[in-house]
């Protein structure tokens, strides 16, 4: 999922079951990370998060890259 939060951004990936699994924050091409997901099976969506959403996210997420 990548997502756009006032002026963050970045990617979150998420298992199955739509618990974050890693945050890689930073500006990502939305067009790069669609084929790179698309390429693999696996599916993309791209969010504007709330600051509960972003909080919440980021707290749960098991792994992030600064």
């Amino acid at each position: 999922m990548a997502y756009r939060h006032e002026r963050l951004s970045g990617l979150f990936v998420v298992d199955g079951e739509g618990r974050p699994v890693r945050h890689l924050p930073g500006p990502w091409p939305l067009e790069d990370a669609h084929r790179f997901a698309a390429r693999r099976g696996l599916g993309f969506e791209v969010r504007t998060l709330s600051r509960e959403e972003y909080l919440d996210l980021t707290a749960r997420a098991h792994d992030a890259v600064p």
